[in-house]
């Protein structure tokens, strides 16, 4: 009796694991300790949302609302839960929180760009307006963090740095950016 439904569970096991296994977020593993619920929900709407939203102009209430939540985060998250948030496995959760921590704390400017520049697969997705693009967790950093526009020598980059820190920052940047291609081709690995 048993033996004539066996390939019936078998598909339904079959189906029940694959839908289980292409829906799977690697997010769901990530270790909320330490972080304020208020500060996780907020977290998770901008991660839902999928970018980063630039001003309150553009396409709709939705892009208002975010460009706000962002900013929530930044004001209200503690310098820990954003250090936290650093290992989030999203690259815009990780671009919001290095941009808040290096506004936060200029010191740590060396150790966290350095660590960002490390990090060569995560891509932030962000929206200016109702023009969208996705860049390099670093190139983001580098054209959005500081109060400077880029500029192709990386002197934007200079201030609060001693000329070791940032000819090594200058450095690790040219070198990722060079790879840009290959680590979008990772990255793309990543969300199929």
């Amino acid at each position: 009796m048993g033996s004539r439904f066996l390939p019936i569970f078998l598909l339904i096991f079959i189906l029940f694991t694959y839908g289980f296994s292409s829906s799977y977020d690697s997010s769901w593993n990530f270790d909320w300790n330490g972080i304020r619920p208020q500060i996780k929900d907020s977290v998770l709407a901008l991660k839902n949302y999928g970018q980063i939203s630039f001003g309150s102009r553009g396409n709709g209430k939705i892009e208002t609302v975010q460009f706000n939540r962002q900013i929530w985060i930044s004001k209200n998250a503690f310098n820990y839960e954003l250090t936290n948030l650093l290992d989030y496995p999203d690259g815009t959760v990780k671009g919001l929180s290095y941009q808040a921590l290096l506004r936060k704390n200029k010191k740590l400017k060396f150790q966290l760009l350095k660590r960002d520049l490390n990090d060569s697969i995560a891509f932030v997705h962000f929206q200016m307006g109702c023009v969208g693009s996705s860049l390099m967790l670093n190139e983001y950093l580098s054209f959005f963090t500081f109060d400077e526009f880029h500029k192709d020598d990386y002197s934007h980059l200079r201030e609060n740095l001693t000329e070791r820190e940032f000819i090594e920052l200058k450095t690790l940047f040219i070198n990722r950016k060079r790879k840009e291609e290959y680590f979008q081709n990772l990255y793309k690995q990543t969300i199929r």
